[in-house]
């Protein structure tokens, strides 16, 4: 059976984590939300919360490690995976996760912060687009 193709807009609600694993392959894990919003009385008001990880390998991971930060809104194409397991305590849990194939940042409310992760993983802002434009003018 195929597992679902699942394609959605998500807020990140905690850093992104990069780890590797032996072989040195990127792997990145998300914790992102997606809620309904509806309107009562004129005021829009968030509905249902989900909390979902999303997950990513190799280059996408990397590249998104270094675009994506806490705050940021993304748009997610992936396989949507669901695990059971059994807690310390004998509980049986279960989550889904999204194994992404695609993250790109989402505009559609507005422009996201342009920092750039530098490799220590403090934000900076990219240089070619951040320069002061001369007051004035070129002749």
């Amino acid at each position: 059976m195929t597992l679902p193709q699942v394609h959605g807009e998500y807020g990140v609600v905690m850093e992104p984590e990069l780890k590797f694993n032996d072989a040195g392959g990127a792997w990145l894990k998300m914790r992102c939300k997606a809620t309904s919003r509806k309107q009562v009385d004129g005021v829009w008001v968030d509905g249902d919360i989900l909390f979902i990880d999303i997950l990513a390998s190799k280059k996408l991971a990397e590249n998104t490690f270094e675009m994506v930060q806490r705050g940021s809104t993304i748009t997610v194409s992936g396989t949507l995976k669901y695990r059971e397991w059994e807690s310390n305590e004998g509980v049986k849990q279960k989550s889904y996760s999204i194994w992404a194939d695609s993250i790109g940042m989402a505009t559609r409310f507005g422009e996201q912060d342009k920092k750039v992760k530098a490799s220590n993983g403090t934000a900076t802002t990219p240089d070619p687009w951040e320069t002061p434009q001369p007051t004035e003018a070129p002749f």
